[in-house]
Parts: structure tokens; C-alpha cells; sequence
């Protein structure tokens, strides 16, 4: 299972009610696309903010409301120290032939 996907199957309850089961892989695969995009952006400001002033419309039409941001935060924060720390233990085993 993909991180992201775990990000829409055991994130917060706000997650999970808003994306019905049918519907969580496909957006899963769509986030892990939005995010992707949104790092190669970081180091240009402008492409960064544009980007990510698209996301706003977009969540509106989803439903999501001021109060999902703390527990989407956490648990997008949550997702990523899981994906580091799934790297950084892949390039130990390489390094150390583990």
C-alpha cells in the first residue's frame, strides 16, 4: 500500500468520511501526483504558489472546511516521515548490504 493511500484509508476521520471507499485509491494516486508536483516546485516561488493556489478551488468543491486542516496536516506530515524513513532505511540496506 502505497504511503498516500494509507494517508485516505487510516488518516483522520475527516479523510476517511469525505472519500468513499470506491473512490480513495484513485484519489490517493491523483495526491501522490499533486505532491510530487508540488515539491519540484519549491524552489520556485512563483510555480510553487500558483500551484498551489489551484488546490483551494478544488478542496472547496470537496467540502473541506478550515477545521480538516490541523488533521490533514498531521497526518500528511505523519505520511511523509513514514516515506523518509522508508528511504532512509532502503539506502542503509543498499550502502550496508543489508
Amino acid at each position: 500500500m502505497t504511503s498516500s493511500l494509507l494517508l485516505f484509508r487510516s488518516g483522520p476521520e475527516v479523510v476517511r468520511e469525505m472519500f468513499p471507499e470506491e473512490v480513495k485509491k484513485v484519489m490517493s494516486s491523483k495526491f501522490t501526483i499533486l505532491l510530487a508536483d508540488i515539491v519540484e516546485c519549491v524552489d520556485d516561488p512563483n510555480s510553487l504558489v500558483q500551484k498551489l493556489r489551484l488546490l483551494g478551488p478544488m478542496h472547496i468543491k470537496r467540502g473541506v472546511r478550515i477545521e480538516h486542516m490541523v488533521p490533514m496536516g498531521e497526518a500528511l506530515i505523519w505520511t511523509i516521515e513514514e516515506v523518509r524513513l522508508w528511504l532512509w532505511g532502503s539506502l542503509l540496506k543498499r550502502k550496508f548490504g543489508i
